[in-house]
Protein backbone atom coordinates (compact mmCIF):
# COMPACT_ATOMS: atom_id res chain seq x y z
CA UNK A 1 0.00 0.00 0.00
CA UNK A 2 2.97 2.15 0.42
CA UNK A 3 4.26 2.12 -2.82
CA UNK A 4 2.64 4.78 -5.59
CA UNK A 5 -0.47 2.74 -7.48
CA UNK A 6 -3.28 4.13 -9.70
CA UNK A 7 -5.50 4.16 -6.40
CA UNK A 8 -3.07 5.76 -4.29
CA UNK A 9 -2.39 8.72 -6.86
CA UNK A 10 -5.90 9.07 -6.97
CA UNK A 11 -6.94 8.94 -3.67
CA UNK A 12 -3.82 12.15 -3.22
CA UNK A 13 -5.26 13.97 -6.28
CA UNK A 14 -8.75 14.19 -4.01
CA UNK A 15 -7.09 14.73 -0.96
CA UNK A 16 -5.28 18.29 -2.29
CA UNK A 17 -8.50 19.06 -3.82
CA UNK A 18 -11.85 18.60 -1.82
CA UNK A 19 -10.63 15.60 0.42
CA UNK A 20 -9.13 16.47 3.96
CA UNK A 21 -6.70 14.28 6.27
CA UNK A 22 -7.03 14.25 9.88
CA UNK A 23 -4.36 13.02 12.52
CA UNK A 24 -6.38 13.84 15.07
CA UNK A 25 -9.44 12.24 13.98
CA UNK A 26 -7.62 9.12 12.44
CA UNK A 27 -9.32 10.10 9.03
CA UNK A 28 -8.78 10.32 5.37
CA UNK A 29 -12.61 12.16 4.46
CA UNK A 30 -14.15 13.22 1.50
CA UNK A 31 -17.71 15.21 1.52
CA UNK A 32 -18.96 16.57 -1.94
CA UNK A 33 -22.51 16.51 -3.39
CA UNK A 34 -21.68 14.55 -6.65
CA UNK A 35 -22.34 10.96 -5.49
CA UNK A 36 -20.14 9.02 -8.56
CA UNK A 37 -17.34 10.66 -7.20
CA UNK A 38 -18.03 9.45 -3.95
CA UNK A 39 -18.25 6.39 -4.86
CA UNK A 40 -14.92 7.00 -6.95
CA UNK A 41 -13.12 7.97 -3.75
CA UNK A 42 -14.94 5.07 -2.00
CA UNK A 43 -13.43 2.12 -4.58
CA UNK A 44 -10.08 3.65 -4.97
CA UNK A 45 -9.46 4.08 -0.78
CA UNK A 46 -10.61 0.78 -0.31
CA UNK A 47 -8.66 -1.07 -2.81
CA UNK A 48 -5.53 1.33 -1.63
CA UNK A 49 -6.04 0.58 2.04
CA UNK A 50 -8.07 -2.64 2.21
CA UNK A 51 -10.15 -0.62 4.65
CA UNK A 52 -14.08 -0.71 4.72
CA UNK A 53 -15.40 2.83 3.92
CA UNK A 54 -18.08 4.41 6.01
CA UNK A 55 -19.83 6.07 3.88
CA UNK A 56 -23.93 8.16 4.35
CA UNK A 57 -24.74 11.19 3.12
CA UNK A 58 -25.99 14.26 5.59
CA UNK A 59 -27.49 17.47 5.12
CA UNK A 60 -25.47 21.11 5.49
CA UNK A 61 -27.19 23.34 8.13
CA UNK A 62 -27.34 26.42 5.49
CA UNK A 63 -27.38 30.37 6.29
CA UNK A 64 -28.64 33.27 4.81
CA UNK A 65 -25.21 33.77 2.84
CA UNK A 66 -25.91 29.83 0.99
CA UNK A 67 -29.39 29.20 -0.39
CA UNK A 68 -30.70 25.88 -1.58
CA UNK A 69 -27.37 23.52 -0.04
CA UNK A 70 -27.77 20.24 -1.37
CA UNK A 71 -27.16 17.13 0.48
CA UNK A 72 -23.48 16.10 0.81
CA UNK A 73 -21.91 12.44 0.32
CA UNK A 74 -19.74 12.10 3.00
CA UNK A 75 -16.93 8.96 2.73
CA UNK A 76 -13.74 8.03 4.72
CA UNK A 77 -12.16 5.10 6.70
CA UNK A 78 -10.45 5.78 10.05
CA UNK A 79 -6.76 4.68 10.64
CA UNK A 80 -4.10 6.96 12.20
CA UNK A 81 -1.20 4.55 9.90
CA UNK A 82 -3.07 6.01 6.43
CA UNK A 83 -3.49 9.03 7.98
CA UNK A 84 -0.47 9.44 8.50
CA UNK A 85 1.23 7.98 5.29
CA UNK A 86 -0.75 10.59 3.32
CA UNK A 87 -0.47 13.64 5.21
CA UNK A 88 3.47 12.92 5.06
CA UNK A 89 3.73 11.84 1.50
CA UNK A 90 6.56 12.99 -0.83
CA UNK A 91 4.20 14.71 -3.51
CA UNK A 92 7.57 15.60 -5.60
CA UNK A 93 7.90 12.15 -6.06
CA UNK A 94 5.13 12.14 -9.33
CA UNK A 95 7.52 14.00 -10.96
CA UNK A 96 9.52 11.23 -12.09
CA UNK A 97 6.62 8.87 -11.63
CA UNK A 98 4.84 6.61 -14.24
CA UNK A 99 2.41 8.90 -17.00
CA UNK A 100 -0.62 6.16 -15.68
CA UNK A 101 -0.17 7.76 -12.05
CA UNK A 102 0.17 11.65 -12.65
CA UNK A 103 -2.77 10.90 -15.20
CA UNK A 104 -4.81 9.31 -11.57
CA UNK A 105 -3.45 12.51 -9.80
CA UNK A 106 -4.90 15.27 -12.24
CA UNK A 107 -7.77 13.24 -12.68
CA UNK A 108 -8.80 13.40 -8.69
CA UNK A 109 -7.50 16.93 -8.31
CA UNK A 110 -9.41 17.83 -11.67
CA UNK A 111 -13.02 15.85 -9.86
CA UNK A 112 -12.23 17.98 -6.48
CA UNK A 113 -11.30 21.24 -8.49
CA UNK A 114 -12.04 21.34 -11.84
CA UNK A 115 -14.55 22.46 -14.37
CA UNK A 116 -15.72 22.53 -17.78
CA UNK A 117 -17.38 25.98 -19.21
CA UNK A 118 -20.26 26.90 -21.34
CA UNK A 119 -18.12 27.86 -23.99
CA UNK A 120 -15.51 24.87 -23.93
CA UNK A 121 -12.98 26.07 -21.55
CA UNK A 122 -11.48 23.61 -19.21
CA UNK A 123 -10.12 25.27 -15.85
CA UNK A 124 -8.64 24.13 -12.46
CA UNK A 125 -9.56 26.19 -9.51
CA UNK A 126 -6.75 26.07 -6.63
CA UNK A 127 -5.95 28.95 -3.69
CA UNK A 128 -2.05 27.83 -3.10
CA UNK A 129 -0.05 28.75 -6.16
CA UNK A 130 2.71 25.94 -5.43
CA UNK A 131 0.27 23.79 -6.01
CA UNK A 132 -1.26 24.64 -9.22
CA UNK A 133 2.29 25.37 -10.08
CA UNK A 134 2.71 21.42 -9.20
CA UNK A 135 -0.19 20.09 -11.63
CA UNK A 136 0.64 22.56 -14.17
CA UNK A 137 4.36 20.83 -14.34
CA UNK A 138 2.50 17.48 -14.24
CA UNK A 139 0.28 18.52 -17.14
CA UNK A 140 3.05 19.70 -19.11
CA UNK A 141 4.97 16.51 -18.83
CA UNK A 142 1.97 15.02 -20.35
CA UNK A 143 2.24 17.55 -23.60
CA UNK A 144 -0.85 19.09 -22.05
CA UNK A 145 -0.21 22.82 -22.73
CA UNK A 146 -1.80 25.29 -19.91
CA UNK A 147 -1.19 28.48 -18.30
CA UNK A 148 -2.14 30.16 -14.63
CA UNK A 149 -4.48 33.07 -14.06
CA UNK A 150 -4.05 34.29 -10.79
CA UNK A 151 -6.93 36.61 -9.44
CA UNK A 152 -8.32 38.16 -6.47
CA UNK A 153 -11.89 38.90 -5.24
CA UNK A 154 -14.00 39.02 -2.59
CA UNK A 155 -15.00 35.66 -0.58
CA UNK A 156 -18.48 36.45 0.78
CA UNK A 157 -18.34 33.66 3.17
CA UNK A 158 -15.09 34.48 4.51
CA UNK A 159 -15.52 38.21 4.19
CA UNK A 160 -11.94 38.37 3.01
CA UNK A 161 -10.08 39.17 -0.17
CA UNK A 162 -9.02 35.67 -1.52
CA UNK A 163 -6.36 34.88 -4.63
CA UNK A 164 -7.13 32.01 -7.24
CA UNK A 165 -4.74 30.59 -9.07
CA UNK A 166 -6.80 28.92 -12.40
CA UNK A 167 -4.89 26.72 -14.44
CA UNK A 168 -6.68 26.77 -18.23
CA UNK A 169 -6.49 24.21 -20.28
CA UNK A 170 -5.04 25.50 -24.00
CA UNK A 171 -5.58 24.69 -27.45
CA UNK A 172 -4.89 20.79 -28.42
CA UNK A 173 -4.05 19.99 -25.11
CA UNK A 174 -8.19 20.18 -24.55
CA UNK A 175 -8.51 16.93 -26.54
CA UNK A 176 -5.25 15.26 -24.71
CA UNK A 177 -6.90 16.28 -21.24
CA UNK A 178 -10.22 14.84 -22.31
CA UNK A 179 -8.93 11.70 -24.23
CA UNK A 180 -6.28 10.41 -21.12
CA UNK A 181 -7.67 12.15 -17.76
CA UNK A 182 -11.57 13.37 -17.88
CA UNK A 183 -13.90 12.78 -14.72
CA UNK A 184 -15.56 10.41 -12.63
CA UNK A 185 -18.71 12.91 -12.50
CA UNK A 186 -21.28 12.07 -14.85
CA UNK A 187 -21.76 15.79 -15.18
CA UNK A 188 -18.21 16.57 -16.09
CA UNK A 189 -17.93 14.07 -18.40
CA UNK A 190 -21.07 14.98 -20.39
CA UNK A 191 -19.57 18.58 -21.22
CA UNK A 192 -16.03 16.79 -21.98
CA UNK A 193 -18.49 14.78 -24.53
CA UNK A 194 -20.12 17.70 -26.00
CA UNK A 195 -16.52 19.78 -26.46
CA UNK A 196 -15.59 16.62 -28.34
CA UNK A 197 -18.48 16.63 -30.59
CA UNK A 198 -17.97 20.56 -31.19
CA UNK A 199 -14.68 20.20 -31.93
CA UNK A 200 -15.49 17.17 -34.40
CA UNK A 201 -18.16 19.54 -35.99
CA UNK A 202 -16.05 22.48 -36.10
CA UNK A 203 -13.57 19.54 -37.98
CA UNK A 204 -16.15 18.58 -40.62
CA UNK A 205 -17.07 22.11 -41.23
CA UNK A 206 -13.74 23.61 -41.96
CA UNK A 207 -12.28 20.08 -44.38
CA UNK A 208 -15.62 20.60 -46.12
CA UNK A 209 -15.15 24.46 -47.02
CA UNK A 210 -11.48 23.27 -48.64
CA UNK A 211 -13.11 20.95 -50.80
CA UNK A 212 -15.63 23.74 -52.25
Amino acid sequence: AKKLSSELAYILGVVYGDGHVSIKQRRVILSVIDEDFALEFKNNIEKWSNFKTRFYIRNIKTDNKIKNRKPQHVCYIDSIEASKFIKNFDLDSLNNSKDIFKIKFIKGFFDSEGSVTRDNQIIIYNSNYNLSKFVSNLLISLNIKNKINSRTHFNHLTEKDITMHNISILGEGRKIFTNIINSSIKRKQERFARFINNSNNLTSIMDSSKTT
